[in-house]
């Protein structure tokens, strides 16, 4: 039988953080060391750690003093804070991975996200994701699941770090489905669903796949999953204690691999089990060798345990490398010349200093150190030297196009840094040379583009064409996505009626514009004061905050009408009683028509002087009487509360005056009669005054020798 060993198994960077942490606390003698729950999930490394002195508790309320480790998977923010307010040194071994999709539930929750965690619900990675969430956070296993949600409109996707990227884009087509606004943010781990594609590929190859590893570890259970999935029979087992020979009979090509949190000894322990059950097959069975078997068909579905199990072997192949493979190796050593990296095999891997990096390295030691795991391509095997040529920067390059290829097809939201402006648009750094168009800069078009330079964006993928090397991307798409998404909030909570706050964005002379936080309103300028507005800018200035009534909602049209006098009460409430009819009042002419003159008594209430009652004589226009913005005395002749209009007469407040006047004199000289001359005598006395003066002034420039003629 032959066996092959997948070429990426074993402790992947993150556990090997984590053992490496408790492993320094412990030789630093801070005893006690404790963890809250299993550093990592896998009972031999736990067990081999709690030897050495590791005290692996279930409640922060047992910890009061020495080390607390956080493990691998992640703890809940406040169990740091609360671990250090009792004096006890916190050391954080959360995988860089997890604590990446912490931080993406906290700000996305913090943003009133509907977040969406694809895992597993009793998963210790994912409580820490909810409890990083503020609680907000809801958990699917599966597509099936989504149903039961209460959707909003918009929701934001994270994945527990070792879900099959398969599941997570079911989960994403059923939200959409359900008309959500989705949001997906790529928190899988990349060697987690790159050691899934090498246990599918190498499943398709074999009759048989062990898979070893702790079977509370999350990733382990998906690598069988995928594996199971291509309908080879698959057994998950912990220790080659487990491998049982009857699992191999008629047998010739078995593959193994080995989850994330597996130490080496157990994948060497599985393998040295495999060849004693093999020696001893052909012991007892010589002819066995060389049967050829054929694979059996449904040998059994999904991940089957050991003590349900169905036995032969020979010898596992070393890992071989071919080029263009795509591997992750640890630094081992780093010299001027070239990074030596340990890819698993037995021969050595070698990165000159040109391939570490896309840009000019002059110091190696700059860019990677020792311990640090590297994803690197394969460029060639040189048999006679027993060496890898590798290329960190190729491997790069490969995993960028695949996490573009897969942003773009997941409609995932990424983040790059913009770092030149080129004719048409800008240059992004996606790990590749990607291009954003002008015309996907912002929500509108921007002339000077200067400024985003060295700004970091918020893009979508729109175009990946990797044989034409070609990458184009969009913020506009994300803007207009979270613009529709506050708009459709906004709208989900306004009501006619209802007293909101907004900012003003933008003065026209019809009205001004109000940002509510998403969507925009109309404050028409009628509606901004009880008084007469000629523009808004009288009343609102670009970028104040103010307080305004929502008068209208057309929900079809999206538009809201808004109301800022409204806020102040109506000033024709208990008009009759402030104007009562006969009353005088003083006034100004705010306007003029063709049939009177507007005449404001107070702001927002204008009463109509008509034309009849501009004057006491016959006038065609009110230009005749009064000018805009005269002050004059006006008589209240009718209220109408109800329509809002008041009727005034300038003429009959003139009468009124006189007649005051009359009355005002009678009464300083204490009679009931008057003449005429006493009333108009002044007015005669003016007006032969004015007559004289007529008179010497004809006499004066008259011609010399004519009589001079009366006025």
């Amino acid at each position: 039988m032959k066996v092959w060993l997948a070429p990426d198994a074993g402790f992947c960077r993150g556990v090997r953080l984590a053992v490496k942490a408790v492993e320094e606390a412990l030789a630093a003698g801070a005893f006690p060391v404790q963890v809250l729950g299993p550093p990592i999930h896998n009972p031999q490394v736990v067990a081999e750690l709690v030897r050495h002195g590791l005290q692996v508790v279930h409640d922060l309320c047992e910890v009061d003093r020495g080390v607390l480790v956080l493990p691998s998977h992640g703890a809940a923010p406040d169990v740091a804070v609360t671990a250090a307010s009792k004096g006890v040194r916190v050391v954080d071994a959360t995988c860089p991975l997890v604590r990446r999709a912490q931080q993406a539930a906290r700000e996305l929750a913090d943003r009133d996200c509907q977040v969406v965690v694809v895992g597993d619900p009793g998963h210790a990675e994912v409580l820490s994701i909810v409890a990083w969430s503020g609680h907000r956070a809801v958990v699917v296993r599966d597509a099936d699941e989504v149903s039961r949600l209460s959707i909003r409109p918009h929701v934001a996707v994270l994945a527990q770090t070792t879900e099959r990227p398969e599941v997570v884009r079911e989960v994403v087509e059923a939200l959409r489905r359900l008309g959500a606004s989705v949001e997906v943010r790529d928190t899988l781990c990349p060697i987690t669903r790159r050691r899934q594609q090498e246990a599918r590929a190498l499943a398709q190859k074999v009759e048989l796949m062990l898979v070893v590893g702790g079977r509370e570890s999350a990733n382990t259970r998906r690598l069988a999953q995928a594996a199971a999935a291509t309908g080879v029979r698959v057994y998950h087992v912990e220790s080659g204690r487990e491998v049982d020979p009857a699992w191999f009979k008629s047998v010739e090509r078995v593959g193994v691999t080995a989850g994330t949190s597996t130490p080496q000894g157990a994948i060497e322990e599985v393998l040295a089990r495999m060849r004693e059950i093999d020696e001893a097959a052909r012991r007892t069975m010589p002819g066995e060798a060389e049967h050829t078997a054929h694979t059996e068909p449904g040998g059994g579905e999904g991940v089957l345990e050991p003590s349900e199990q169905p036995v032969t072997m020979t010898e596992a192949s070393a890992p071989s490398f071919q080029r263009g493979q795509l591997l992750w190796g640890t630094v081992v050593a780093v010299e001027p010349t070239h990074v030596l990296v340990d890819i698993g095999g037995k021969a050595e891997g070698v990165v000159p200093v040109a391939e570490l990096s896309t840009r000019p390295v002059a110091d190696p030691a700059t860019v990677v150190g020792v311990g640090e795991e590297i994803p690197v391509y394969v460029l060639g095997v040189d048999e006679h030297e027993g060496t890898v040529r590798l290329s960190r920067r190729r491997a790069e390059q490969e995993l960028a196009w695949q996490r573009l290829e897969e942003a773009h097809t997941a409609g995932a939201i990424i983040e790059a840094p913009v770092t030149a402006q080129v004719k048409g648009g800008l240059i992004v750094d996606v790990g590749l040379r990607g291009f954003l168009p002008a015309s996907q800069v912002g929500l509108s078009f921007i002339r000077d583009l200067k400024p985003y330079v060295g700004r970091t964006l918020r893009l979508r993928v729109i175009e990946v064409d990797r044989p034409q090397r070609r990458v184009v991307l969009s913020e506009r798409a994300v803007l207009e996505e979270e613009q529709a998404r506050r708009e459709e909030e906004v709208w989900s909570t306004l009501a006619e009626g209802q007293v909101v706050e907004g900012t003003v964005r933008r003065l026209t002379g019809f009205g001004a514009f109000v940002d509510l936080g998403g969507a925009d309103g109309l404050l028409h300028v009628s509606e901004l004061s009880w008084g007469r507005v000629n523009h808004p800018q009288e009343v609102v200035q670009e970028g104040q905050q103010i307080r305004c009534k929502v008068l209208k909602l057309d929900r079809e049209r999206k538009r809201i009408s808004l109301g800022l006098k409204q806020l102040e009460g109506d000033p024709w409430d208990g008009i009759d009683r402030r104007y009562p009819t006969g009353a005088l009042f003083e006034g100004k002419v705010v306007s003029l028509a063709s049939f009177g003159a507007f005449v404001e008594l107070e702001p927002g209430i204008e009463g109509l002087v008509h034309l009849s009652q501009l004057s006491d004589r016959r006038i065609e226009k009110a230009e005749q009487v009064v000018s805009v913005g005269d002050r004059v005395r006006v008589k209240v002749l009718k209220v109408n509360p109800r329509a809002k209009r008041i009727s005034l007469s300038m003429r009959e407040a003139e009468q009124d005056a006189e007649r005051a006047q009359l009355r005002k004199y009678m009464a300083e000289h204490k009679s009931d009669r008057v003449t005429l001359g006493e009333v108009f005598g002044n007015l005669f006395t003016e007006r032969e005054k004015a007559h004289g003066e007529k008179s010497s002034e004809i006499s004066e420039h008259a011609p010399s020798g004519e009589p001079e003629h009366d006025a």
